[in-house]
């Protein structure tokens, strides 16, 4: 049974096929999205224990904090490239002499979540519903 759609949830559809979908006109042409889906999608990668796109997040509000404001001096900004060119060097180091990138526990568990959701997508125990509530509930455990 198919719902209508409201205007809101129409407004939202659109988004995510500009963005991370693409289309198809009535035309026949195609329209790139935004992101495509091999940029996003780690269904693939996820298994394999490929890093995906958290831990850029992760650098991101690292240097975030080592800044410590919105819009910093240049001062300000040349000293925390410093400092994260810094912790660069010690992790090359670190990585030459063969000791591996420690991880957070928080984040060791929730890359296993994710690979485990992947491998269960397929598993004909699981319905789609099953699926989709535990990627929601890997996201609320991982939102901060």
């Amino acid at each position: 049974m198919d719902l209508p759609l409201t205007p809101e949830i129409g407004e939202l559809v659109d988004y995510f096929e500009r963005t991370y979908i693409g289309r198809t006109l009535a035309s026949g042409y195609h329209v790139v999205a935004t992101y495509p889906i091999h940029l996003w999608n780690n269904h693939i990668g996820t298994p394999l224990g490929l890093p995906y796109n958290q831990p850029v997040e992760a650098w991101h509000r690292s240097f975030n904090a080592t800044v410590g404001c919105h819009h910093p001096t240049i001062w300000k900004f040349i000293l925390s490239l410093k400092r994260e060119q810094g912790l660069v060097e010690v992790r090359h180091t670190n990585y030459l002499v063969g000791k591996p990138p420690t991880k957070w526990r928080r984040s060791q568990q929730s890359e296993e979540a994710l690979k485990t959701l992947v491998r269960e997508y397929y598993s004909p125990d699981r319905s789609k519903m099953e699926f989709l509530q535990g990627v929601a509930h890997h996201f609320s455990l991982g939102a901060d």
